[in-house]
């Protein structure tokens, strides 16, 4: 019975993290794209981590403008690789976006040769809030099936002390109920 405790906390662990992490991974990825020459108008939050993403058939030069907004922004290159598979798209992150101040902004992008890139603005795995994100959920799931572990542990451990005692007791003569 405590080790099926510890594989319900085990599952119970995934759900966690894929609570906490699913929803956040899914919001990295951009969800609106546009075309080279194309621009867009987002809303950007620096507590977010926006970021420009590409999705290309072959390699391309490209170059991105940020224009408007209530403050100075400020394109920058990632300093992880982050490559996303996504149904129909393989989105690589191109640049992060340090935007001053949460606002409308809006962002052109345009390549060399016309070869079908498509570009979307979404987030940074590398920005604050997603990190303490994907950090929680992997501490849920270490913590919930440890405790679950440990309680299972300590009930076996309980359980074959208590059954030794008793097995010395039958041995020296005592009989239950006399």
């Amino acid at each position: 019975m405590a080790w099926i405790f510890a594989f319900v906390t085990l599952v119970a662990g995934i759900i966690a993290f894929n609570m906490t992490t699913a929803a956040d991974v899914q919001d990295i990825l951009p969800k609106d794209q546009f075309g080279s020459g194309e621009t867009r108008t987002v809303l950007l939050d620096p507590e977010r981590g926006p970021a420009i993403y590409a999705s290309s058939k072959e390699p391309v030069n490209y170059t991105c403008n940020v224009t408007g907004g209530p403050g100075k922004a400020v394109l920058a290159r990632p300093l992880v690789e982050q490559k996303y598979e996504y149904p129909g798209y393989t989105w690589e992150l191109i640049q992060e976006i340090k935007v001053e101040q949460t606002g409308t902004y809006q962002i052109s992008c345009v390549t060399e040769r016309q070869v079908g890139t498509a570009f979307g603005v979404g987030r940074s795995l590398s920005s604050g809030n997603t990190t303490e994100e994907l950090f929680i959920g992997v501490a849920l799931l270490i913590a919930i099936p440890g405790l679950g572990v440990v309680v299972a542990a300590a009930m076996t451990i309980v359980v074959l002390v208590r059954r030794r005692a008793y097995r010395r007791r039958l041995a020296a003569g005592w009989h239950p109920g006399g």
